[in-house]
């Protein structure tokens, strides 16, 4: 936390008393992040990504907070039927929510950044460098960063194992910064007897001829039906 930001709400002080953080610049703010960034960067890709951590520190600080706090209050809503009748099993999300998905999926290409160039850049940007936007974005959005994860660990899955037919049918479309064809990956993580006790989880890997398989209950929790769901598991 900057002198000044202190300095500016000390006359607030009190136990407990936070000081507010709307409308601040993120980046500039967090002297920190900035010199880790210094160190372990080269200097031209410091200087490449400045312009875009500075903006998506504003960002964070401003619009992004705000889509934030009106998405949480207007959660995404199942359609089971469509005025017809019909089964359509879709999820309609609040222009507040698309809006975050543009900037983290499309303008800051925070998925696509570990995959390929982006941002500028000639190459897919230092791991470093990911998570210091990444860690701006979820100050003010950590709930998007979920799906975003899953996609970006799904498409890494996928590179390091998937065979030519499932990456030539998914990997394009998973590592997208074009909000109109991007897909989102989602994570098998519990199971009915273990709940968030992992501990209790039963489910096994059993090698088959020359492949995985996952056998047991997995329940899905988050699950994307808008787009396409690429999701890792097996019952």
């Amino acid at each position: 936390m900057s002198v000044k930001l202190m300095n500016s709400h000390s006359r607030n002080a009190y136990p407990g008393a936070m000081p507010d953080t709307k409308g601040l610049n993120f980046f500039e703010e967090d002297q920190n992040l900035s010199f880790i960034l210094k160190h372990y960067l080269s200097t031209e890709n410091y200087e490449r990504a400045l312009p875009h951590l500075k903006e998506l520190g504003e960002v964070a600080g401003t619009r992004l907070d705000e889509l934030s706090r009106v998405a949480d209050k207007h959660t995404p809503e199942l359609i089971n039927y469509d005025a017809k009748g019909e089964r359509v099993d879709k999820v309609e999300y609040h222009p507040s929510y698309k809006e975050m998905e543009s900037l983290g999926y499309g303008k800051f290409a925070l998925v696509a950044m570990s995959h390929k160039p982006v941002l500028g850049f000639p190459t897919k940007l230092p791991h470093v460098l990911k998570y210091g936007f990444w860690y701006l974005f979820v100050q003010s959005e950590f709930g998007l960063a979920c799906p975003m994860s899953m996609t970006d660990s799904a498409a890494r899955v996928l590179s390091k194992f998937g065979d030519q037919g499932l990456k030539d049918t998914y990997l394009s479309r998973m590592t997208s910064t074009d909000i109109n064809t991007f897909w989102t990956g989602a994570q098998f993580m519990t199971e009915k007897q273990g709940g968030s006790d992992v501990g209790a989880n039963t489910v096994t890997a059993k090698k088959v001829d020359e492949h995985w398989e996952i056998w047991g209950d997995k329940m899905v929790l988050f699950q994307r039906f808008s787009r396409c769901s690429i999701s890792f598991g097996s019952t």
